[in-house]
């Protein structure tokens, strides 16, 4: 009733049809509530007065249109899971193995690339930690993380300080 009064007010020649009309003519009634939906959409058009009913207006399209897209979504999803398993099952019934290095490769197949690995590739030995040169900015530190950043934080304080002011 309250949103009744309202348009009344506002279209004072407008006649909103009541129940009883709406169940005798209803094609009339629906005409009556599109006329009125016009009258809104073209009283609320700026988008500066008008910024919830915007925004919420763009929240509902994207929302909708999402909806729309979902059975999409969902064909391709079951279509991509339906190949993959087709994939592996044609795989696994016509003997092909698993390439090496992967979850399903054999033991043996594991065992086999492991040692032709090693015969191909000639392990060195690590090098010594004394014969690694050290740049005084490479040098291993004495004082601990905190200490650091309790000197770093005084040295701030007195370079942020006020001219004349003592601690």
């Amino acid at each position: 009733m309250r949103y009744r009064a309202f348009l009344k007010g506002q279209l004072p020649h407008l006649a909103l049809p009541t129940a009883e009309e709406e169940r005798a003519d209803p094609e009339g009634a629906d005409r009556a509530y599109e006329s009125v939906t016009a009258w809104l959409l073209t009283q609320t058009r700026d988008t500066k007065t008008f910024s919830i009913l915007f925004r919420e207006n763009i929240s509902y399209g994207f929302r909708r249109n999402l909806w729309g897209l979902k059975p999409l979504g969902v064909t391709i999803t079951l279509l991509a899971a339906s190949a993959s398993t087709a994939f592996m099952l044609y795989r696994y019934s016509s003997g092909h193995s698993a390439p090496t290095g992967t979850p399903g490769a054999t033991m043996q197949q594991l065992e086999k690339h492991m040692t032709m690995k090693l015969k191909t590739r000639a392990l060195k030995p690590a090098p010594k930690a004394s014969a690694i040169p050290r740049s005084p900015s490479t040098r291993p530190r004495s004082r601990s993380f905190t200490a650091s950043m309790t000197r770093l934080c005084r040295r701030a304080n007195k370079v942020n300080q006020l001219p004349g002011k003592d601690r």
